[in-house]
């Protein structure tokens, strides 16, 4: 797209109280900004104005409570879109009607972040679970093009794309970007106590809460001093469930509520050894690649999005990503726990291996190469759709992301296949070598 375009994303809010949804929207939007288009915004709440997209907040609603229901109004729109962003079921409905009733001609982009069918019946609704599918399947039919957020989202996507319409709309896979934070050097002391994070929306049952105390058992009862913090409980519930975990853990267990202000979860990040994402479903995990951007070792299961991400050889060189993948969707205590005494037992290499691919990932998935990917997907939709075939639209690694991949990775031989013996593994040990930052944007 040579022109600036006008382009309008519909969230419910600007910040990220609310989840990865919301992150996901702020950072593409900003991105797509970058690129040269000119950005609205569309939330329900005030937010801190930003200096290259424009927030349109909506008026509230009198005797509406439900925020999604106010994005569609048409106070403080721009005049005229070109291009509409929807995010699922949550600003999804809002982002079609806008289209329909205010911009017959904009192409509609719609994002899907879960497995609509899926997550519902993980938590025993199925009569939710069909109402959301088909809300999905309705939303993906009025779709111009349809953005899977990680490969295990765009690949259910398709299979929506194909139940929508007899001729489904192209599907792109959209890899979020990973931003780097720099962190404070490790000391050179030895660790005593080895501290473990779990983060995010704690009192959901499928982040795995329970069975990271399980895991802290495991390792207590094997000799090691570790200690698990929670971040992410209700205040109201934050004393019950720290008493429920510390029980199941047979330690006190460290629980703390839901933050607001990202800084208290940076300070969070900054003293731990080990960021835990054992969760049994995980539709793609912003947390580990927050892991990621902080250069801090982290383990995750392969059947989430990001591990199925991290997993892909032709994206990430096996001998730097294939140490956090845990083959397991955390039911298997005894493997996650040897999994966590593995990298206690190697912290050093480990520390040195997360920061080999914090550089690799920072520079080769950022949220400017992301939105360069979905315009470039924008562009050519026309032609795939000539084909009449869902198709997702993802970038390989260029010639030069292999060879600067392969740089990165010197002294990072590759790990053979994990296992339940994996706690006995020797982690390569290579001679630290002088981190040079990297420069341009691969993905742009």
């Amino acid at each position: 797209m040579t022109s600036p375009q006008c382009i309008l994303t519909v969230c419910r809010e600007w910040d990220s109280s609310l989840g990865g949804v919301s992150t996901v929207n702020r950072e593409i939007s900003i991105a797509l900004a970058e690129h040269g288009h000119i950005v609205a915004a569309r939330v329900a709440h005030p937010s801190e104005p930003h200096q290259s997209v424009t927030l349109a907040v909506a008026q509230r609603v009198i005797g509406i409570d439900d925020d999604r229901s106010w994005l569609h109004t048409p106070a403080g729109l721009p005049p005229a879109v070109d291009i509409i962003i929807g995010h699922s079921r949550f600003s999804g409905g809002s982002a079609a009607a806008l289209r329909n009733g205010l911009y017959p001609n904009a192409v509609m982009v719609h994002f899907v972040h879960a497995a609509p069918e899926q997550l519902a019946r993980l938590h025993n609704n199925p009569d939710v679970a069909r109402r959301n599918g088909d809300s999905e399947r309705a939303l993906i039919a009025g779709a111009d093009l349809v953005v899977g957020v990680g490969p295990l989202i765009a690949e259910e996507v398709r299979r929506l794309a194909r139940q929508a319409r007899q001729q489904p709309p192209c599907v792109h896979e959209l890899i979020p970007g990973i931003v780097r934070v720099e962190q404070p050097v490790y000391s050179s002391q030895p660790v005593r106590r080895f501290h473990m994070l779990l983060y995010g929306h704690a009192n959901e049952a499928l982040k795995g809460i329970e069975n990271a105390a399980r895991i802290t058992k495991a390792l207590r009862e094997r000799g090691w001093d570790v200690q698990l913090t929670v971040r992410g409980a209700e205040p109201e519930r934050q004393n019950h469930l720290e008493r429920d975990l510390s029980d199941l853990a047979g330690i006190p267990v460290w629980v703390k509520p839901f933050a607001k202000d990202p800084q208290e979860v940076q300070q969070d990040r900054r003293g731990t050894d080990l960021v835990l994402v054992p969760s049994p479903h995980e539709a793609f995990g912003l947390v580990a690649t927050e892991a990621v951007g902080c250069g801090i070792p982290f383990l995750v299961g392969s059947h989430t999005g990001v591990g199925m991400f991290l997993s892909d050889q032709a994206r990430v060189p096996p001998s730097l990503a294939m140490a956090s993948i845990v083959p397991d969707t955390s039911q298997n205590i005894q493997l996650w726990a040897d999994r966590v005494e593995a990298v206690i037992r190697n912290i050093g290499p480990e520390r040195q291996r997360a920061a080999a691919l914090q550089d690799y990932l920072t520079t080769t998935y950022t949220w400017k190469g992301a939105a360069g990917n979905l315009l470039e997907a924008l562009q050519s939709r026309h032609e795939i759709e000539a084909g009449n075939t869902p198709v997702v639209l993802a970038r390989a690694p260029s010639t030069s992301e292999v060879s600067r991949a392969s740089k990165i990775a010197a002294g990072y031989p590759a790990i053979g296949k994990a296992g339940p013996g994996a706690s006995s593994a020797s982690f390569p040990h290579p001679a630290p070598q002088p981190r040079q930052p990297e420069s341009g944007d691969q993905r742009e």
